[in-house]
């Protein structure tokens, strides 16, 4: 190798130098720009994955807002459904009984009112004979009172 100056020995170890970061630095600047890359790109994908949770987070937390506020009310519906049924169940019962106490009431009325039909029929029936008793009775009166004033004036003479 010919001799070199300063300068050039200068360069020359520059290029050595150059050379050696060139085969050593450069694959290492590479992947470091690369696993950055990826890096980014994996942040940028956590990034939209949290945003899209997040989206979906909130959406399940007002579904669930509003599902809990519904089932809360729906609840006090059914209480009070249940309490005017249990009124209007104990009401159905007081009718029941009312309409058994009635039904009892009622029957021993038409009891009655049967016993009377028939001793009504019976009066009626034996009405007509003793309108021809009564007739008869008043005949022999009549005829009695007859022959008295008969005999009285048959007396006087």
């Amino acid at each position: 190798m010919p001799s070199l100056n300063p300068l050039q020995l200068a360069f020359l170890t520059m290029l050595e130098s150059f050379d050696h970061l060139l085969l050593v630095d450069v694959p290492d600047i590479l992947d470091s720009e690369k696993s950055q890359s990826v890096f980014e790109g994996t942040l940028t994908d956590v990034s939209k994955k949290q945003a899209r949770i997040r989206i979906d987070t909130s959406a399940l937390e007002n579904s669930l807002q509003y599902n809990t506020a519904k089932a809360y009310h729906l609840h006090r519906k059914i209480s009070i459904v249940e309490k005017n049924l249990l009124a209007m169940k104990a009401e159905l019962e007081d009718i029941h009984l009312a309409i058994k106490t009635d039904l009892s009431v009622l029957s021993k009325k038409r009891d009655r009112l049967n016993v009377w039909a028939k001793q009504q029929s019976e009066l009626l029936s034996a009405r007509e004979d003793k309108a021809k008793e009564t007739d008869l009775a008043i005949t022999r009166k009549l005829n009695l009172q007859r022959t008295w004033n008969n005999i009285k004036a048959f007396s006087q003479l």
